[in-house]
């Protein structure tokens, strides 16, 4: 399960840090606001996302791999939920209370996935 758990995470990263390169202006819509260098922080992300996802196709860096994808999607989490500050005028379900949160506990989710990943199952 722990084999099918990890390259099941690699996969969604791997697909994640492509999306991230071909759809830039898609992810950037994510960032908030007051960040600063936008563009950039996709591309990184994304390069971060692609390198994570092949350490974790490596059974020597699998554990590493998956403790620093958990605390991307820590990362991902708090990114989300500052968009809770704009939830109540948002347009989109994706910007509404209910969007943030679900985005908020989806990417703890996958933090606890990439933790299982982290400790050998």
């Amino acid at each position: 399960m722990h084999e099918i758990a990890s390259v099941v995470l690699a996969i969604f990263l791997l697909v994640a840090g492509v999306v991230h390169g071909v759809a830039p202006a898609r992810v950037q819509s994510l960032v908030p606001e007051w960040w600063p260098a936008k563009r950039a922080t996709v591309y990184l992300s994304g390069l971060a996302e692609l390198v994570l996802g092949v350490g974790l196709l490596v059974a020597s860096t699998r554990a590493t791999a998956g403790l620093l994808a958990a605390v991307l999607f820590v990362a991902y989490a708090g990114v989300h939920a500052d968009d809770a500050r704009h939830a109540r005028t948002a347009t989109t379900r994706f910007g509404s209370p209910l969007g943030v949160t679900g985005r908020v506990l989806a990417n703890l989710g996958y933090a606890a996935w990439a933790g299982y990943v982290a400790v050998g199952g």
